[in-house]
């Protein structure tokens, strides 16, 4: 099994980082077995989508493509600037192809300065992982600032829902496991490409 934990914030990310790191953390010491890597959108340099094959893309996008498409489960993370996940994280997820996702377990986190923008999750986040036939987590996570002290995370509540969060990843992903047969995704059903 292997997590991949995507950052979605095209700067150098404190907050939506560390809660991150504290999930990964989480799911690590419930499944000593699992690996982890943490694509941080601050780090690799992904261009927008411009209908060019990837391989001439002259950045890290198809470093970053690979490693995504090594993932068995995802953690997918975001400031909310906007009322929305970044526009980092809506390129990146506009250049992967639906069976990175289809039919693997998502858990979702978001970080914004007020409790204004927590919505963000089940209106935006929800919505664009459903074309891809994802099974979202029914529980997610939203940090205010007011979570962290010096760039930790100190409230008490919000660790352990992140602690929360990256068991259920391990727990449900080895349910699914066993799980015969999936359905098709909206996406292949309209478009008739249904997998045999």
């Amino acid at each position: 099994m292997k997590l991949i934990a995507i950052v979605g914030s095209a700067v150098r990310s404190g907050k939506t980082r560390k809660a991150v790191e504290c999930a990964v953390k989480a799911a690590t010491a419930f499944e000593r077995t699992l690996v982890t890597e943490i694509v941080d959108l601050g780090q690799y340099r992904v261009s927008i989508l411009d209908g060019r094959p990837v391989s001439e893309y002259e950045d890290d996008t198809s470093t970053v493509l690979e490693i995504i498409k090594s993932g068995t489960m995802f953690l997918i993370a975001s400031p909310i600037y906007r009322g929305t996940y970044t526009g980092a994280l809506k390129n990146l997820l506009d250049h992967i192809s639906l069976e990175v996702f289809e039919g693997k377990v998502v858990g979702l986190v978001a970080t914004g300065a007020s409790p204004h923008h927590y919505l963000a999750i089940d209106h935006q986040f929800r919505g664009v992982l459903a074309w891809f036939n994802a099974y979202v987590l029914p529980g997610s996570v939203y940090l205010e600032n007011t979570a962290y002290t010096d760039g930790e995370i100190v409230d008490e509540s919000a660790l352990a829902d992140l602690h929360g969060l990256g068991r259920s990843l391990v727990s449900v992903s080895k349910a699914l496991g066993d799980v015969p047969a999936k359905p098709d995704c909206l996406t292949r059903q309209m478009m008739g490409a249904r997998r045999v």
